[in-house]
């Protein structure tokens, strides 16, 4: 039967059908782009082998176990650049084993085990699980031009992460995005490029990939090709490092041991920092740190904007605002507040260091092809000329150290690099690194290397605070905490701070933060600044910041939000301990504190997609609020059982949770069996010794805890030199039947020691959901003692309370701290998900007196959960009302109130307080 007009088809027709199904096939790739032809040859290395397909090919390097290097070589005459992010060396000797097995070279010898197939020349890793990363046969490698690109086959089920500070994501497979430092002004809602770029990109496939080539590139992660990832530079070498792990925190561990692990942060940075474009004088900035001393907050530093200098490009103080800016930071510290400095690397030209740099050294600035400097005219500050410090040049570095020397003669604590994506930088410029495209992406890594160096040297034995808004691949080990630029104040700019902060974290970045309350726009009202408040509380950094036409102070938003961003100033000083250990994990394996909720639950497919929470650590889940006039809060929680922290309540895992959320509440949950190490409330970091721990414990019988409890001087650098100490925590249930049983915690004795350790310590358990008196609380094996309320507690050196309402046992042992401890609770119901009904919390409660005695100012600290009508009057023995102190209504939160002691008779008073419903009373002594 001969074919009908429509079915046929002519050899031309047929020749033009393949090439079109060919370049289907090469999606991505370009009419002019090369790549890798078939296999000629190969040759070994100590440390791992080059194959080649003609001129071509690839050079494969082990730098440890999993860890691989394979530079792309278009030709045998190709070099590739020193890098600026990899600070260890390749294997000296890898013992690389190479089999001929016919159609594919095998390269065994070590993890990962590379297969090399021949025709076309294409390579393939083993991974874990037993699948294979490997390039697509249609075309892996390609160049063209100056143009290097890299592409590999996804799995169907692989997600991917990482690659720097995202308002998309976390997860980012079906994106394609330029990877290139880009400097965002009032954004409110997702972006894919912003101002930290980082080329390296996890995935749960079991490998993680670093491209090595400091040009900005561009990453197809599955956008064009579902099943393709695809990075381009525009021109240099192009090398990938190939980091196989089951997991994304094993692939996180060995990218920060190639790019170097992030240092221990000052403990002092990890509580409160305040800031605001800007503190205009010395008043002003006085007057904000008074503000949170007069309150009893914490605060840990004070954070100054562009007007502690006369001119941008100043590294001196303009003393006509700022007269003695050495005893005022000399004044903040005697509070425990640390001053940090904004610095930025464009200098304008009305500056003192202006005419010095275009004059005499040019070399140093950002230039044009004759080597003068690249005038930036109608520069924002100034509406001048400016010019573009040059970071790359090693000498103008050091030199640009050098005029910051004299301002860490004085407590300066810290610095900010601002501006350094670099914000304002042509596509011309010249550096002593090359073109302006080649320095880019690492310029404000190169700033941080030179403050980090020039700092050490200043001071040998300190911890250097810096805050940057631009990054790159390596400069967590700087220490930088970074932030998420300049955000409007919206509600999308909040709600978008949750993916921003989970993806720099999976990129390297451990200590990232936001702008609380927004940085530009508005007005912030109330109720945003609380949710935006409640959700940087438990970020791995902590700083409210925005300009100054309107307050970023928590007193500026009225008395409700007042009170309640005092209590999660409070809740963040407080969970410190956990905070700092976190930090730890952070040094020794680049795991951040904040981790996505798939973290605990890695089988549950519908974690993958939760971007508005996260897991701080292991065991503590925050869910904030981050849209208008909500009042609940939906979340999916992993597997397990999760324990609201504030009410008690137990929630099922593996399924959605509805949590109340009244505007004073961050939505907070604990897993059962979980540790939870906290300190008393102090109002910063280093206020008292470190010598009472809190362990908040919620047992579980199916479930055992342990807990690594990091400690040092949260200053120096000592512990690089071992002197920390570690104290080992377990929390295990023994059934003694089906229905009972006895909760056991053990603290091991602390290995190590660090000064300032204390010689005492006071250990504080709180048992969580306790809704009967144990038989018997034993301690080392010595019955303690059953006291009737916690102030006894608090004075006792072995005691238990049990609050039958609240459901909680409360336990206390004073002894010497290198004491191991063993705390044995007996006659405890099994059935810890028991519907016990707790009791509501008190409305009214004195929180304490300060001080007491008193024989000059005391300050009453009280807490009122709703607002209420108070009488607070004072009475001494005999029962005589000596003075109504205060009456009124007054809002929901804590509140201080000072009384002057000074015309009191010596002797006991008594400070009574009668709300709407309940009252309360406190003694108060008075010598003279």
């Amino acid at each position: 039967m001969s074919a009908s007009p429509e079915t046929h088809i002519t050899g031309s027709q047929l020749a033009a059908l393949l090439l079109l199904a060919a370049l289907l096939v090469a999606v991505g790739r370009t009419s002019a782009e090369q790549t890798l032809g078939d296999y000629t040859h190969h040759r070994t290395l100590p440390n791992g082998v080059e194959v080649f397909a003609g001129e071509s090919g690839l050079r494969l390097r082990w730098y440890r176990e999993c860890l691989l290097r394979v530079d792309f070589l278009p030709d045998s005459l190709v070099t590739h650049d020193s890098s600026l992010v990899v600070i260890q060396p390749p294997l000296a000797t890898a013992g690389i084993t190479v089999e001929d097995q016919g159609y594919r070279l095998r390269i065994g010898g070590l993890d990962p085990v590379l297969y090399l197939v021949k025709e076309p020349l294409r390579l393939q890793v083993e991974l874990p699980g037993g699948e294979l990363l490997a390039e697509p046969e249609e075309i892996g490698f390609g160049w063209e031009e100056g143009q290097r690109r890299s592409r590999f086959v996804l799995g169907d089920d692989w997600r991917l992460y990482g690659t720097g500070e995202r308002g998309i994501g976390p997860e980012l497979r079906g994106w394609a995005f330029e990877c290139r430092n880009t400097q965002v002004f009032g954004y409110d809602g997702p972006l894919e490029t912003m101002n930290i770029n980082v080329p390296l990109v996890l995935s749960t496939g079991g490998a993680a990939l670093y491209f090595e080539n400091t040009r900005p590139g561009h990453f197809d992660l599955g956008s064009t090709d579902a099943d393709r990832m695809i990075y381009t530079v525009p021109e240099g070498e192009l090398s990938v490092y190939v980091i196989t792990g089951d997991g994304l925190p094993v692939q996180l561990e060995a990218y920060a041991w190639l790019s170097g692990r992030p240092p221990m942060p000052p403990r002092w940075a990890l509580g409160y920092l305040q800031s605001k474009y800007g503190y205009r004088n010395e008043d002003e900035a006085r007057a904000a740190v008074e503000g949170f001393r007069q309150r009893g907050w914490p605060l840990d530093a004070l954070i100054l904007d562009l007007y502690w200098f006369e001119h941008m490009g100043d590294l001196a103080w303009n003393h006509s605002a700022w007269p003695d800016p050495s005893g005022m930071m000399e004044d903040f510290l005697e509070q425990g507040v640390r001053t940090v400095l904004i610095t930025e690397p464009y200098v304008t030209q009305f500056s003192q260091l202006y005419d010095v740099l275009v004059g005499s050294m040019p070399s140093y600035l950002g230039h044009d092809e004759q080597g003068d400097p690249w005038i930036l005219p109608d520069w924002w500050s100034c509406a001048c000329d400016a010019v573009l410090f040059d970071m790359s040049h090693p000498e103008a570095a050091a030199w640009w150290w050098e005029r910051h020397v004299p301002l860490f003669d004085s407590p300066l604590a810290g610095l900010w690099t601002d501006l350094g994506e670099p914000e304002r930088h042509p596509e011309g410029m010249l550096h002593h690194l090359g073109a302006a495209d080649k320095v880019h992406n690492v310029y404000n890594l190169l700033w941080s290397a030179a403050l980090a160096e020039g700092f050490r040297q200043a001071r040998p034995n300190e911890r250097l605070f810096m805050l940057s808004r631009s990054g790159y691949a390596g400069s967590q080990r700087h220490g930088v905490f970074t932030w998420s630029g300049d955000v409007s104040r919206t509600w999308g700019g909040l709600a978008v701070q949750v993916p921003i902060m989970l993806g720099a974290g999976l990129s390297g970045l451990p200590y990232h933060g936001s702008d609380l309350g927004g940085f530009w726009g508005g007005p912030t009202s109330p109720e945003l600044y609380v949710r935006w408040f409640q959700q940087g509380a438990l970020a791995p950094a902590m700083r409210a910041h925005g300009l100054d036409d309107q307050a970023t102070e928590p007193w500026g938003f009225g008395e409700t939000a007042e009170q309640i961003c005092g209590e999660m100033l409070k809740l963040r000083n407080r969970l410190l301990p956990h905070l700092y250990s976190l930090a730890r994990e952070a040094h020794e394996c680049g795991l951040p504190p904040a981790r996505p909720l798939f973290f605990a639950d890695p089988e549950d497919q519908a974690l993958y997609d939760e971007n508005d929470a996260w897991l701080l650590g292991e065991d503590l889940l925050v869910a904030p609020v981050l849209w208008e006039g909500e009042t609940q809060r939906a979340i999916r929680l992993p597997q397990g059982a999760w324990i609201d922290y504030w009410t008690g309540e137990r929630h099922a895992g593996g399924q959605q949770a509805d949590l109340a959320a009244p505007l004073e509440r961050l939505p907070l949950l604990v897993r059962e069996g979980a540790i939870l190490p906290t300190q008393p409330a102090m109002e910063y970091a280093g206020q008292f010794p470190p010598d009472t721990l809190i362990l908040d414990l919620y047992h579980s019988p199916d479930r055992s805890a342990g807990y690594d409890l990091y400690e040092d001087d949260g200053l120096s650098l000592d512990y690089l030199a071992d002197q920390y100490a570690r104290t080992e925590l377990s929390l295990n249930w023994q059934a003694d039947d089906d229905s009972t049983g006895s909760l056991v915690l053990q603290a091991a004795s602390p290995v190590g020691s660090y000064t300032g350790m204390p010689d005492e310590r006071v250990l504080r358990l709180r048992v969580n959901r306790v809704f009967q008196a144990p038989e018997e609380v034993l301690v080392n094996g010595i019955p303690a003692l059953e006291l009737a309320d916690l102030d006894a507690l608090y004075h006792a050196e072995m005691a238990w309370v049990h609050e039958p309402g609240a459901a909680r046992l409360w336990v206390q042992h004073a002894a010497p701290a290198s004491t191991p401890r063993q705390v044995e609770i007996s006659g405890l119901p099994a059935d810890t998900g028991v519907a016990g009904r707790l009791e509501q919390p008190r409305q009214l409660r004195i929180v304490g007196i300060r001080p007491n005695p008193s024989n000059g100012l005391a300050r009453i600290q009280y807490f009122l959960r709703r607002p209420q009508h108070l009488s607070i009057e004072l009475y001494n023995l005999l029962g005589r009302r000596v003075r109504t102190l205060k009456e009124g209504s007054q809002p929901a939160g804590e509140h201080i109130l000072a009384l002057h002691t000074g015309a009191l008779a010596s002797g006991i008073y008594l400070v009574h307080i009668t709300g709407d419903e309940s009252s309360c009373t406190a003694k108060l002594a008075v010598i003279r």
